[in-house]
């Protein structure tokens, strides 16, 4: 596998989103390496093409000191990719295609605390070729030096 980066976002002062626009569909997969700086610990979500439907579903599954917890979630209007404090990896696959959903699988973990947790979602739109993908920290902020790589990978 070739991964080429594709785009690239550094964060210079505090922002509520991250939109990463026209993203060349001349790959099968993308995955996006997020290394969060924020003002508060919060989730990452994520939204494509500016969707804000309910055409979202998830399952979280999170481990905290000895506990572990599934949250399975359908018909929302984002997806959960990580956390927004510390490095996140977020693949998207198939995102160029139509005719069927998109899958993405996010792993993250906070740098100062002993939690993890792997995000799996589904965007429910079979006619739209993945274009843009917007980033929030569910109400905070990123923070100047935060970074956000999209990496375009070759089948």
């Amino acid at each position: 596998m070739t991964y080429t980066q594709i785009a690239s976002v550094t964060v210079s002062s505090a922002v509520s989103t991250v939109t990463i626009t026209s993203l060349d569909q001349g790959y099968r997969d993308l995955v996006f390496v997020i290394n969060g700086i924020s003002n508060s610990w919060s989730n990452i979500n994520g939204q494509f093409n500016g969707d804000s439907s309910q055409n979202y579903s998830q399952m979280r599954l999170q481990g905290y000191l000895n506990t572990a917890n599934a949250y399975p979630v359908s018909n929302i209007d984002v997806m959960r990719v990580g956390w927004n404090i510390g490095p996140t990896i977020w693949e998207v696959f198939d995102y160029s295609q139509t005719g069927k959903y998109r899958t993405t699988l996010g792993q993250s973990g906070h740098p100062n605390e002993d939690v993890t947790s792997l995000n799996a979602s589904t965007w429910k739109n079979t006619s739209n070729a993945v274009t843009s993908v917007k980033f929030d920290c569910a109400g905070n902020n990123w923070e100047s030096g935060t970074t956000i790589m999209c990496y375009g990978i070759e089948a």
